[in-house]
């Protein structure tokens, strides 16, 4: 019960500090393990993005390499709309919205960036009527930052049997100083929709 209420009452007295104190530091390495370590200073650091980079250059250096090693991306995450028809699609006409989302994750799964294209249409059967395409970059932890598209491809649309859009993002992953870029990653997705309401799409990194 001490050390919860204690761990809780450090996480308060640095996010009401521009600068993470020594003795609240020493405390925190003293108090916690370097995995609850880091994601407290995760935690804290997206509380107080405008003061990321004092409160990260504060830490002792093994908690710094902690708090390094879970900005890093360890995994990949894809999401597809439920709203998922192949080619071949029983539906004839209408509208409709599809979706990929590629998230960055960290070692325990908190998302660090994400890259999204969404593709909205509509179909009469044998052609696409309408279509309006949007793509986007969005990162949730500090000092990553959505470098933008580098990559745009599209064929076919209104008028034709099917659209397709590709795209590729940058994000990296820049810490400043003596530590510099440490990693990028460049998500690209690529998605065909077609006049009868199927669609289909794929995606790396």
């Amino acid at each position: 019960m001490l050390r919860k209420v204690g761990v809780g009452l450090l996480v308060l007295v640095m996010l009401g500090s521009a600068v993470m104190p020594a003795m609240a530091t020493k405390a925190l390495t003293d108090t916690l393990k370097s995995s609850e370590k880091a994601k407290i200073v995760l935690e804290l650091m997206m509380h107080d993005k405008k003061n990321a980079e004092k409160i990260f250059e504060n830490l002792p250096p093994e908690t710094q390499r902690e708090v390094i090693e879970l900005l890093k991306v360890k995994s990949i995450v894809v999401k597809t709309d439920k709203n998922y028809y192949p080619m071949f699609s029983l539906l004839s006409t209408g509208s409709k919205s599809a979706t990929i989302t590629v998230e960055g994750k960290n070692a325990i799964g908190m998302t660090l960036w994400k890259y999204v294209q969404r593709i909205d249409w509509s179909f009469d059967g044998s052609k696409i009527t309408s279509k309006f395409r949007t793509r986007s970059g969005t990162v949730y932890m500090p000092f990553w930052k959505f470098d933008g598209h580098i990559g745009n491809q599209e064929s076919g649309g209104v008028g034709q049997w099917s659209y397709r859009a590709w795209t590729q993002g940058e994000f990296s992953l820049c810490l400043g100083g003596n530590i510099g870029c440490i990693q990028h990653a460049y998500p690209w997705i690529d998605m065909t929709v077609y006049g009868n309401g199927g669609w289909y799409g794929d995606k790396g990194w």
